[in-house]
């Protein structure tokens, strides 16, 4: 609910924008959305820790601080995905993986210093990616995109609502399509678990988690080349053309092996 994976449709079109040379729309829709994303995040932040100072007691001491918790990694993720959005956008895929690579490494590492050495358990656990998140966001993300953002300076943003045309236009479809993928994706385990069981659901998981393994190779893939694509196909019909046909003719290959 934090942007409804629009993220997406974003990198896609301010890549396009950038392809065409367009920069006062890639400012005035990177604007948009970083600020329409920095008010559902905080709007759900909030709502989601008011909630944790009802009365929980049913459930024990950890979950409201599991929820308090939960709020700050939500208002937090909304910068993530804004610099995620920006570094794919601007096809700066360096500047990805590092920010990518430092938060698992720093999750992995935090996990076994507060959980393992510690032994402060669930709450450990989640402070322990909140924690990570926090570091990468402040001292990885935010100073490579100030760095990013530098492109705009002396450009006078346009002045169409870009990023409203484009939720009233191509973009409304992720934002239907998003919410139920979500929701069926979250009933998914208890369908099967009524009609083959808990064993049953266990050996899905299984087979699920080998397949979810391999596909993140297509879909490391799919991150890179979107924005690139966009881009050309802003830029050089003929080469988008190329970029298509190579990437189609890979992806087969690597699929089918």
């Amino acid at each position: 609910f934090v942007d409804f994976g629009i993220g997406q449709v974003v990198t896609a079109d301010l890549a396009g924008e950038i392809g065409a040379g367009r920069m006062d729309r890639v400012k005035r829709l990177w604007f948009g959305f970083a600020k329409t994303e920095l008010a559902l995040g905080l709007s759900l932040s909030v709502g989601l820790f008011l909630f944790s100072l009802m009365p929980q007691e049913k459930y024990g001491f950890s979950f409201p601080v599991l929820l308090r918790i939960a709020s700050g990694m939500l208002f937090l993720n909304t910068f993530r995905n804004i610099i995620l959005v920006t570094f794919g956008g601007f096809s700066r895929f360096k500047a990805l993986s590092l920010l990518q690579a430092f938060e698992s490494v720093a999750k992995f590492g935090l996990v076994v210093l507060i959980v393992l050495y510690f032994k402060f358990g669930a709450v450990g656990a989640l402070a322990s990616y909140a924690l990570a998140m926090f570091l990468a966001v402040v001292f990885i993300g935010l100073p490579l995109l100030f760095n990013t953002l530098c492109h705009f300076r002396g450009v006078k943003a346009s002045d169409e609502p870009i990023f409203k045309q484009l939720l009233m236009g191509h973009g409304k479809f992720q934002v239907i399509s998003q919410p139920i993928k979500n929701f069926f994706e979250g009933v998914r385990g208890w369908i099967i678990t009524i009609f083959a069981g808990v064993e049953g659901l266990a050996i899905f998981q299984v087979a699920w988690q080998f397949y979810s393994y391999i596909s993140m190779f297509l879909g490391a893939i799919e991150a890179v080349i979107m924005p690139i694509f966009s881009e050309e196909l802003s830029r050089n019909l003929e080469m988008a053309k190329k970029i298509l046909a190579r990437m189609t003719k890979y992806i087969t290959w690597l699929g089918l092996a």
